[in-house]
């Protein structure tokens, strides 16, 4: 013998209304309206790096190749280093670079790989530029979009010595 509790489609829709009224429903229209909204995704900076390089008596060197690393500390393993980008100066000696994400530190590298074409040859440069180091120029979105900030990092190479 079989037992039904829902006698007919009259009693079947006021239990499913008497259950959305207390919450019980699939629906999730009103946790919509007084809730706030799950978001997935991570937090982003359009981080600008701008400048020049020059050697020691002021001149602006070209083709310098500028490699920017993000630098993330950990507390177990320490230090790592992720490669997000390289280019050369300019005639002028200018670089830029906007990197769009999250970062603590940068490592920016300055390196002549072309030997006496560009006046001389000079000797790396590493910088380490903190978050704390830029200047913010644009306000987020108020949601995963944090704004923009800007950085002018200019650089001076020593050339190389006989030794």
């Amino acid at each position: 013998m079989k037992k039904c509790i829902y006698k007919s489609s009259r009693t079947k829709s006021f239990f499913l209304i008497v259950l959305s009224l207390l919450g019980l429903s699939s629906c999730d229209y009103f946790e919509n309206i007084f809730s706030p909204k799950c978001m997935y995704g991570s937090p982003t900076v359009d981080y600008n790096i701008h400048g020049n390089v020059k050697n020691e008596t002021g001149s602006a060197i070209s083709g310098i190749k500028i490699v920017f690393n993000r630098v993330e500390q950990t507390e177990v393993n320490g230090e790592y280093v992720y490669p997000c980008d390289s280019l050369f100066t300019n005639s002028s000696g200018n670089y830029s670079f906007t990197y769009k994400g999250l970062a603590n530190s940068f490592r920016l590298v300055a390196k002549d790989i072309d030997g006496i074409k560009n006046g001389g040859e000079y000797n790396e440069v590493i910088i380490n530029v903190a978050d704390s180091d830029f200047i913010k120029n644009k306000d987020g979105d108020g949601s995963w979009y944090l704004g923009s900030v800007d950085l002018e990092k200019n650089l001076v190479m020593k050339e190389k010595t006989d030794e």
